[in-house]
């Protein structure tokens, strides 16, 4: 990686030359080394990419280009040829090579393809927004110009998209760079020591997805565990009497001590030595459960053999696969580590191996449920950003199970605060929390109800929320109590702007969360 300061340009196509992006008749090219000599080696005609232009200046004033370009071989085998072209070929571009009619030298002609983007889609690459890319070309526009164009392929973007983008500092090909999205037009580069702590965030997201199965799924073998393992009952119901009732989260000191003891600030307690609520913390309940079953268990080294599988079907496993498969699984790995930003988290199958034992299978389980609750605390930070406008925005996400009656569902939950530059520049006294923006999501699938997300928005303004069911009942009885829900809203002091119900899916989820993090380098 390089380290590079500053904040740069994406350049429009109209700020290249107008002749490199209109030539798309026949350009004569002169080889630096004797036609007869190329044509040894190549055979015509050929394709060529174009991966380097600067300008000379001749002695009569004229201006040539330098010109690097990439030919692939028919052994597979790939050659840089430079050549002067009299204007300046498009940066990336492919050109089909030919013989002139006089056999003298060579014409190249543009073949059509997509050209590089003018701006950042604001709905795929969102303000705050970390995207990576390699540099494939360079280019400088005149003697006098003081910044390089480089083309830049975005790595795992859609179709391979390129970008152009100018630089003070010239870049060499196959820079690998990390930038911030400011605006559609412009790029904010990453420091080298973020990049890096990007990375191993990134990294540690996507191992923990890939390994997470549902609490619920945790949740419903406990239960069954209370009869087929008899001598684990005691220590299942310690950690099952840790999980709140639902009448619990309707009471403000309830549901605060709720969400303090869901293990999303367990490490911050461990460093703060806070130990006060550890007994009551439900990660730290899992992991004293899991220590005690792995000392139970002689056969743990070769654990857990089964195979957390998502929604979407896609499973990993340990052992030797061709190498077609293995491109398969590193994509879909890739996949992962975007649907784990998005919310509300998954709900992931696990499928248990038959051929284990129950407190096998169990401790399976543990290991997976330990990895939900750190991807969504992992998930908080990777979306912890600040905007162009400088708004900083701060995640909290958990998962929490919760007793209905006889019943146990979980419910996602994540709050995120939108603090303008004025509100957390330093000040004698804290910011009122009222003159700050907050979302908050809820989602659950509870028995009575079905699936259902929730957004609520407080801000100076007032109150507004929506809810999306599922199922047409639920959608009717939140419309019918919408009316009693702005009264209790306007008793608490709040002003209510809008109140919404809709029948169907969240529009959230029918589309990735835009805050992402692409650190993969292709060619390691």
């Amino acid at each position: 990686m390089t380290d590079i300061k500053g904040s740069f340009p994406i350049s429009p196509l109209s700020s290249t030359p107008s002749t490199a992006h209109r030539a798309f008749g026949l350009i004569n090219l002169r080889p630096s080394t004797s036609l007869e000599t190329l044509l040894a080696s190549i055979s015509i005609p050929t394709k060529a990419t174009v991966i380097e232009t600067r300008p000379n200046t001749q002695p009569a004033g004229q201006t040539t280009f330098n010109t690097l370009l990439n030919l692939s071989l028919a052994n597979g085998q790939q050659i840089s040829v430079r050549v002067q072209s009299p204007i300046p070929l498009l940066l990336g571009a492919q050109y089909q090579l030919s013989l002139s009619s006089d056999q003298q030298s060579l014409q190249a002609q543009l073949v059509a393809q997509e050209a590089p983007l003018e701006h950042l889609d604001p709905e795929t690459w969102p303000p705050g927004t970390v995207l990576q890319g390699r540099v494939t070309a360079t280019q400088q526009l005149s003697a006098e110009a003081r910044t390089t164009q480089h083309l830049v392929k975005l790595i795992h973007s859609p179709s391979a998209q390129t970008l152009i983008v100018e630089s003070e500092s010239p870049l060499s090909i196959g820079t690998l760079i990390s930038a911030q999205v400011k605006n559609p037009q412009a790029l904010q580069w990453l420091p080298l020591n973020q990049q890096l702590n990007q990375i191993r965030l990134e990294q540690q997201l996507k191992t923990q997805f890939n390994q997470q199965a549902s609490l619920q799924t945790l949740v419903d073998h406990l239960q069954e565990a209370l009869l087929s393992l008899p001598k684990l009952r005691p220590l299942i119901e310690q950690w099952l009497a840790l999980l709140p009732e639902v009448a619990q989260l309707t009471r403000p000191q309830s549901l605060a001590q709720s969400l303090r003891n869901s293990g999303l600030l367990l490490e911050n307690q461990l460093l703060a030595a806070i130990t006060d609520d550890l007994p009551d913390d439900l990660k730290a309940g899992l992991l004293r459960l899991l220590q005690h079953l792995k000392a139970q268990d002689s056969l743990l080294p070769t654990l857990p053999t089964a195979l957390p599988q998502s929604s979407s079907g896609s499973t990993s496993a340990a052992v030797p696969l061709p190498q077609q498969a293995q491109q398969l699984i590193k994509q879909l790995s890739m996949d992962n580590a975007q649907v784990a930003l998005n919310f509300p988290l998954t709900r992931t199958t696990y499928r248990v191996n038959p051929t284990q034992g129950k407190l096998e299978q169990l401790i399976g389980l543990l290991t997976a449920a330990i990895a939900r609750l750190q991807t969504h605390q992992l998930a908080s930070l990777a979306q912890n950003q600040t905007d162009e406008r400088g708004q900083q925005i701060t995640t909290w996400q958990l998962e929490l199970p919760v007793r209905l009656d006889t019943e146990i569902s979980v419910l996602q939950i994540r709050l995120q605060a939108y603090i303008t530059p004025e509100e957390h520049s330093p000040k004698p006294e804290k910011p009122n929390p009222m003159s700050i923006r907050w979302q908050i999501d809820l989602a659950f699938d509870w028995p009575s109800l079905g699936p259902l997300q929730v957004q609520t928005v407080v801000q100076p303004t007032g109150v507004s929320s929506q809810f999306w069911a599922e199922r047409a009942t639920t959608a009717q009885i939140i419309q019918q109590e919408l009316g009693y829900l702005r009264e209790q809203l306007q008793a608490a002091g709040l002003s209510v702007t809008t109140l919404n119900c809709y029948q169907g899916v969240s529009p959230a989820r029918k589309t990735h969360t835009a805050v992402a993090a692409y650190f993969v380098d292709e060619q390691a």
